[in-house]
């Protein structure tokens, strides 16, 4: 997986893999490539690539037109331009009925902490989300 879009408010790695359960830590998982934000979560300051993903790590997704994070309360999706998201348990479970988004918009959902991947439809963009 590739979550270049998500800070996880530490500039320590050990404490960010902590926090991630990938196939370091089960061998039936896959790998989880990751950035480190500086405090402010506005500049990467280095990539962790942990598995190359053909050309899809690194920048490309920074260029990406939507964002997530967990706000306290909710998982937030805020997207720039349209696209239609779903949300999905750790197992692939769909969570959500796909729902699009117009620029500018947020979904906000409430769910349990855990594990969550985000699609947008029509791209190759799959980000994950850790809650507290």
């Amino acid at each position: 997986y590739q979550v270049n879009l998500n800070c996880f408010c530490s500039q320590d790695s050990t404490v960010i893999e902590n926090g991630i359960f990938d196939g370091y830590d089960d061998i039936t998982r896959g790998l989880v490539n990751y950035a480190i934000y500086d405090d402010s979560c506005e500049n990467v300051l280095t990539y962790v690539t942990k598995v190359n993903l053909g050309g899809q790590a690194g920048i490309t997704e920074l260029e990406d037109s939507w964002k997530t994070w967990y706000d306290g309360e909710s998982l937030v999706i805020e997207s720039a331009s349209k696209g239609r998201f779903t949300i999905y348990s750790s197992h692939g479970t769909q969570l959500m009925k796909s729902q699009v988004l117009q620029g500018e918009n947020t979904i906000n959902v409430n769910l349990p902490n855990g594990l969550y991947l985000i699609r947008r439809e029509g791209g190759s963009t799959v980000k994950v989300f850790i809650g507290n």
